[in-house]
C-alpha cells in the first residue's frame, strides 16, 4: 500500500477522533456550566421565597390580630347593646301591656 493513503488514512482517522473528543469535552464543560447556573438560580429563588414566605406571614399575622382587635370590639359592642336592652326593657316594663 502506498505510504501517503496510509498517511492520510491514519491523519483522517485523527481528524475524526479530534473532531468526536472535542465534541464530548464541549458537551462535558456545557454540562458543568448549566449546572452551576441552576446551583445558583436555584439559591437566588430559594431566597426570594423565603423573602415573599416572610411578607406573606406577616401579613397574615398583622390580619389576624386586626381580626382579633374587631372581634373585641364587636363583643365590648354586642355587651353594650344587650346592656342597652336591660336598661329599656327596665324601664319600660310598667308601660307594657300585659296579655
Amino acid at each position: 500500500m502506498n505510504p501517503l493513503i496510509i498517511t492520510i488514512i491514519v491523519a483522517l482517522g485523527t481528524f475524526i477522533l479530534a473532531i468526536f473528543g472535542a465534541t464530548w469535552l464541549n458537551q462535558q464543560m456545557l454540562k458543568n456550566y448549566i449546572d452551576a447556573k441552576f446551583e445558583g438560580f436555584e439559591g437566588v429563588f430559594s431566597e426570594r421565597l423565603k423573602s415573599i414566605e416572610q411578607t406573606m406571614n406577616a401579613g397574615f399575622e398583622a390580619a389576624e390580630q386586626d381580626n382579633q382587635a374587631f372581634r373585641q370590639q364587636l363583643a365590648l359592642l354586642v355587651s353594650r347593646v344587650e346592656r342597652l336592652e336591660r336598661q329599656l326593657d327596665q324601664i319600660f316594663k310598667f308601660f307594657l301591656p300585659r296579655g
